[in-house]
């Protein structure tokens, strides 16, 4: 995996309050940042995240790339189909190997109604 250049900055004015922050992945973006928020009287912190991966996530919507925060997703429920007899790990494990939506088998988990002929419960994890 390629190391990217990604810095965040912080604008800070004189009552301690923030008023900007971006994201910048060249060193030059930076200095002019930090020369366009110095001339109106606020602070800069500079923070260098070069050597941290899968911080950023790209999304392309519509030709644009958006920065974002991945999300944490809930899916590391344990989950047994009754029918196979089969223990998994995650529902999305579970999705995959079946072919059925991870959303269906969340909506149905522990209860008597059926996805596609199969039933699931959630397994106690031990630990």
């Amino acid at each position: 995996m390629r190391n990217i250049e990604r810095y965040v900055c912080s604008a800070v004015n004189n009552k301690g309050k923030i008023v900007d922050i971006s994201i910048f992945h060249n060193e030059y973006s930076v200095m002019e940042y930090r020369r366009k928020n110095e001339s109106k009287n606020n602070s800069v912190v500079v923070s260098d995240c070069s050597g941290i991966h899968n911080v950023f996530k790209e999304e392309r919507d519509s030709g644009k790339t958006k920065r974002v925060i991945p999300q944490n997703k809930k899916w590391s429920i344990k989950v047994q189909c009754l029918e196979t007899e089969k223990t998994y790990k995650t529902i999305r494990d579970c999705s995959k190997d079946l072919g059925i939506s991870g959303y269906r088998i969340r909506r149905v988990l522990d209860t008597k109604e059926a996805v596609d002929g199969f039933h699931f419960i959630r397994v106690a994890r031990q630990g």
